[in-house]
């Protein structure tokens, strides 16, 4: 069973809140909902929270400017929403079953433009979905994981072959991780982690091959753990 309050459970059953977003023609339109009417917050609270100027919600929020991808990453965050839904893309996998996790992963695999083609197995997806049933895990800070995990991608130099192949190999390990860890357990490991994460997102440039490196070094023996003592 996943450990998630009531009104995250709420959030999902209804699906009112996904279907609503998916009828907004713009993501500033979004954020204004999600701010007044779905939080019922102020533009200054909001600010205050988030740490940005009630003047930058505000230009959003009146589709004078559009985020970039790291401000949507902190809407996401700050909304508990995949990114993917504030950007009104593949709305409607975001109202599938399991679409948390899988809608991430359709995203992933959809938009990234490879030179090559580029899937994710049935038989993956398949053990996915069954894996975060199982997994005693925060779905928020599930959401988060993948949040980090989609803006880290883009920073890496897709037009490298080497790197279009070992993007897919590190993106499958991370799933593996965020799907059988258990936050409660291993709540210093998933902090490691998300270390590495927040250090390729805060150099704001394409990720180096020593970069990378530092990700699979802590990443592997993570999923390794995981292999040797299964639930």
């Amino acid at each position: 069973m996943l450990t998630i309050n009531n009104v995250l459970i709420n959030r999902i059953e209804s699906q009112s809140l996904y279907e609503k977003l998916s009828t907004l023609p713009t993501i500033g339109d979004r954020l204004k909902f999600l701010r007044k009417d779905y939080l019922k917050k102020s533009r200054a609270k909001m600010a205050c929270e988030m740490q940005i100027e009630p003047t930058t919600i505000q230009k959003y929020e009146e589709n004078r400017t559009t985020p970039k991808i790291s401000r949507l990453k902190e809407f996401a965050d700050y909304f508990q929403l995949p990114v993917e839904v504030l950007t009104g893309e593949d709305a409607d996998v975001m109202i599938m079953e399991d679409y948390f996790l899988i809608g991430n992963l359709q995203y992933f695999c959809w938009r990234i433009d490879f030179d090559r083609d580029l899937s994710i197995s049935e038989e993956l997806l398949k053990q996915i979905k069954i894996a975060i049933y199982k997994a005693n895990i925060e779905i928020v800070k599930h959401i988060k994981n993948q949040n980090d995990l989609i803006y880290v991608l883009k920073l890496f130099d897709l037009d490298s072959e080497d790197n279009s192949s070992t993007l897919i190999d590190l993106f499958e390990k991370n799933i593996q991780l965020v799907t059988r860890g258990d936050y409660n357990e291993d709540h210093q490991r998933i902090e490691k982690l998300s270390k590495v994460f927040d250090y390729a997102i805060n150099t704001k440039n394409l990720i180096d091959k020593k970069t990378y490196n530092s990700i699979v070094n802590i990443l592997y023996p993570l999923v390794e753990c995981y292999k040797n003592n299964p639930e």
